[in-house]
């Protein structure tokens, strides 16, 4: 019996320090940002493409009114943003800010430029979205020359390497990039949250 014990108490403690590596890989991994991680194509810089599905009698030009009117809602004037109007497709360019940690409890406002492509079909979306590089960003007292707007994309963390990693002097640019994907993806769920939220009856009784 005691060395049935001895026996189980090896195997738990093996299976203990299985778990910790595992873990702690697990951790790591939650750590490092790859390109992949920002961009579905990153030849392209497009960062994401979703088909979203609606009722298949749902006319492609009734989704599109319902894109149309989602998009005068997110943005203050929808005219300034649309670069392109077809039949079935609307082509927005437009800026979206995000905060981002910088670490010793402080934070930092980014601004980047989008392009998104909406396609409408019978019964279903597809949206397209792409990097379009920076907002322009002022001189100032660190910064002697400014930088011009649609020079910078996230891709260039990883024109000299695979991975961006939150340790040493790659920390702040990790957080840059984790904001990045973190905002991008909270982005296309509001989005399609919002385009498939049921339409409020309108209230017909005699008040």
């Amino acid at each position: 019996m005691i060395d049935t014990i001895k026996g189980v108490s090896v195997n738990l403690k093996t299976l203990i320090g299985v778990f910790a590596i595992l873990t702690a890989g697990y951790c790591k991994s939650q750590e490092i940002v790859t390109i992949d991680s920002v961009y579905e194509k990153a030849d392209e810089l497009r960062l994401f493409s979703k088909v979203i599905e609606f009722d298949s009698n749902e006319s492609a030009a009734n989704l599109k009114l319902k894109f149309k009117k989602w998009a005068s809602l997110r943005f203050r004037n929808l005219s300034e943003v649309i670069t392109s109007e077809i039949d079935d497709q609307i082509t927005l360019n437009y800026i979206d800010k995000f905060v981002w940690d910088i670490g010793m409890g402080m934070s930092m406002e980014a601004g980047n430029h989008y392009n998104m492509v909406a396609q409408f079909k019978q019964g279903k979306i597809r949206i397209l979205l792409f990097d379009d590089g920076n907002i322009y960003v002022p001189s100032n007292d660190q910064r002697r020359v400014p930088v011009p707007a649609h020079t910078k994309h996230c891709s260039d963390y990883f024109k000299t390497r695979q991975i961006v990693e939150n340790k040493g002097i790659m920390k702040a640019n990790y957080r840059y990039v984790r904001g990045y994907i973190d905002n991008n993806r909270e982005f296309l769920k509001t989005l399609e949250s919002e385009l498939t939220k049921p339409i409020a009856p309108i209230l017909k009784d005699d008040w």
